[in-house]
């Protein structure tokens, strides 16, 4: 699924935006200094500017800050290992892998369109199910794939798909189920405490978090933010991980509030899974927003031992 009539733009390569590039560039070539926390708070101050990362090095950026090249200089024999994992037979997630690709960016004009892009993203999903076979495929990794695939070439792109499998979703893309209720118990768990009417509501209609993380998290508000936004998100998950996709899930509560203070009907719950796209600010204002401090590192680490030590409590 996409967001139809979606705005799939990108900023013109005016002169200041060249210089920014540039700039860029220069981070790149001494990604080792920008990798303290100094280093990134700094970079997340710079994703939020107006102008944002420069369309023609984003997927640069995702794979350095992904920590790819860093997957890649730890892999034996890396070099090549895509070109042998993408030849190999398929694995039994075939038909869903297959079937998922037809839905993925339907109304994107250029993916949609691009035999070798769903191509290129069928060796990609396919590669990785032989690499990591205690994963696997899980439905909406396609989304996470052909996202990378409109940004990098094909084989920096698995790279970049296999890190942020490993680092940042292996909670929710494992299939041990378990962990997605954990995920979906910590969002619960940080709702309550920001926005308790809205929580109580969805417990009162037997909403479980867990309808909500797969809908937004598995494929990283691909299917549930306008296009710009889904850019900014993505721009800042990949360098610091989950707690922005927790923060996200917080700012749609955030920004539905004044129209959804009680859940009261299934129209009300559609309304959460697929916001409108007006209750949006401006994509810097929403990047600021998610970067800010509402909630920590340790905010998650809280919510996750409170869940540990009441295991009855969180299930379905």
């Amino acid at each position: 699924m996409s967001i139809e009539g979606d705005d799939y733009s990108s900023a013109p390569p005016d002169t200041p935006h060249l210089r920014s590039t540039e700039n860029w560039q220069n981070i790149f070539e001494n990604w080792g200094q920008w990798s303290t926390a100094a280093g990134k708070r700094k970079i997340m101050e710079m994703l939020c500017t107006n102008r944002g990362i420069p369309s023609g090095v984003r997927g640069r950026y995702w794979f350095m800050a992904s920590g790819a090249h860093e997957l890649m200089r730890r892999t034996p024999n890396a070099e090549g290992l895509f070109d042998k994992l993408a030849v190999m037979p398929p694995t039994e997630h075939e038909r869903v892998i297959r079937a998922d690709i037809d839905r993925t960016f339907a109304h994107h004009p250029i993916f949609s369109n691009s035999p070798y892009l769903q191509d290129s993203l069928y060796q990609l999903l396919n590669a990785y199910c032989h690499m990591d076979d205690t994963m696997g495929y899980t439905q909406s990794m396609s989304f996470v794939g052909a996202m990378l695939l409109l940004h990098l070439p094909l084989e920096p792109a698995f790279w970049t798909f296999a890190t942020l499998c490993r680092r940042h979703m292996d909670s929710l893309y494992k299939e041990e189920f378990q962990q997605v209720i954990r995920d979906s118990a910590i969002f619960r768990i940080l709702a309550k405490k920001h926005y308790r009417r809205i929580e109580r509501s969805m417990t009162d209609l037997n909403l479980h978090p867990t309808l909500l993380v797969i809908r937004w998290f598995f494929p990283i508000f691909l299917t549930t933010i306008p296009w710009q936004h889904s850019l900014r998100l993505w721009d800042i998950f990949v360098l610091d991980g989950m707690i922005t996709l927790h923060k996200c899930g917080l700012l749609l509560l955030k920004y539905l509030k004044p129209r959804l203070r009680i859940i009261r009907t299934v129209s009300d719950i559609a309304v959460l899974q697929q916001p409108p796209k007006d209750i949006f600010p401006e994509p810097h204002v929403f990047a600021a927003h998610l970067i800010s401090d509402f909630i920590t590192w340790k905010d998650i680490m809280d919510a996750e031992r409170e869940v540990v030590s009441n295991p009855d409590k969180y299930t379905l």
